[in-house]
């Protein structure tokens, strides 16, 4: 099983080549360069707001698991 790291360095790793292969076809004057840098900005976007999106999620049950916790020994 992955860990979150893996999954960090992976996106990471990702975004590095996406970024690379871009700027590889702007260079090389492909007419569809700026589409493809669009496309991949907005896949890294929603990449990143999804992990947002889990951690927040993740952070409230934690704190709501936390608060019952407290209570019960209360």
């Amino acid at each position: 099983m992955r860990t979150m790291t893996d999954a960090a360095e992976r996106l990471a790793i990702v975004t590095l080549n996406l970024n690379l292969l871009c700027k590889r076809a702007a260079l090389a004057g492909d007419p569809q360069a700026a589409r493809f840098a669009r496309m991949a900005v907005e896949a890294v976007d929603l990449a990143a707001d999804v992990m947002l999106g889990l951690a927040l999620l993740v952070q409230r049950e934690s704190q709501e698991a936390a608060n019952d916790a407290s209570r019960e020994v209360a």
